[in-house]
């Protein structure tokens, strides 16, 4: 079968690119929503909602290039951390959760964000700087942005598509191979610590961090994006939710410091 051509294809009106704008936003309210409310899985579709907001290339048409030019606008950084320093954990807080039934409760090890409306420094960066900028820094060649994360986990990894092969790199993060792990057994009973699913030395590894970094990515598109394109939206962030359910009694985060 030959391919058509465009000669049947008509250009959309601005009336209806807005239309898809405001689609778009009020998806990722509801991924948001979805999200805050346990099901940390919802919000691998706001990465297909924000390739379509953002993401420029040779087969695709951002809608904000398409409305006006997408390098004008600013996006809210909570990822905040010093370049100077080796390594950075994308500011997330590491928790425990108890999932599954009664007769069959796991323990889920991962991440969820940190109260992001308690922030102080509420700093918006042009776009360029926002979209390449990090999100994840191991200090070596481990290294994340915001559209590393957006376009893997839409195109490769349930977004919008799920591939037979996955980056490695994004895998390996998903999965807590990458990153830090950390041994528990000393507060738990042995019977206890094995609903952890620690390895043959006793480390857990966290899982599903880019989750949560997406999390904070949606956030900050719905902080800065409404006002600057001048739409009302009805978005309510609960990052406490997920943190009063955790089972640890302390949520923390790891990252370095530079010696004074």
């Amino acid at each position: 079968m030959k391919r058509k051509n465009n000669l049947n294809k008509i250009d959309r009106s601005n009336e209806d690119l807005i239309n898809q704008l405001k689609y778009c936003l009020n998806n990722l309210v509801l991924d948001a929503r979805e999200y805050d409310n346990g099901n940390f899985q919802a919000i691998r579709r706001s990465s297909a909602t924000i390739r379509m907001l953002f993401h420029d290339s040779r087969t695709s048409h951002s809608i904000l290039n398409q409305i006006s030019d997408k390098e004008k606008f600013r996006l809210l950084n909570t990822f905040i951390y010093d370049k100077e320093i080796p390594a950075y954990f994308s500011g997330v807080l590491f928790v425990q959760l108890v999932t599954g039934e009664a007769t069959h409760k796991k323990i889920y090890n991962t991440f969820v964000p940190d109260n992001l409306l308690a922030m102080k420094q509420k700093k918006e960066i042009p776009f360029k700087q926002w979209w390449e900028g990090s999100v994840y820094n191991l200090g070596d060649k481990t290294n994340f942005s915001r559209k590393d994360i957006i376009l893997t986990m839409a195109n490769q990894d349930g977004g919008a598509h799920v591939d037979p092969k996955i980056d490695f790199s994004y895998s390996s993060l998903a999965n807590g191979i990458t990153g830090w792990n950390i041994d528990l057994s000393n507060f738990f009973s042995p019977e206890f610590y094995k609903l952890m699913d620690p390895d043959k030395n006793g480390y857990i590894h966290p899982k599903d961090i880019h989750l949560a970094i997406m999390r904070k990515i949606v956030h900050e598109v719905l902080y800065s994006l409404p006002t600057q394109v001048r739409m009302s939206i009805n978005y309510k962030p609960n990052f406490l939710k997920n943190l009063n359910k955790r089972l640890n009694n302390f949520t923390f985060n790891m990252g370095f410091e530079k010696n004074k």
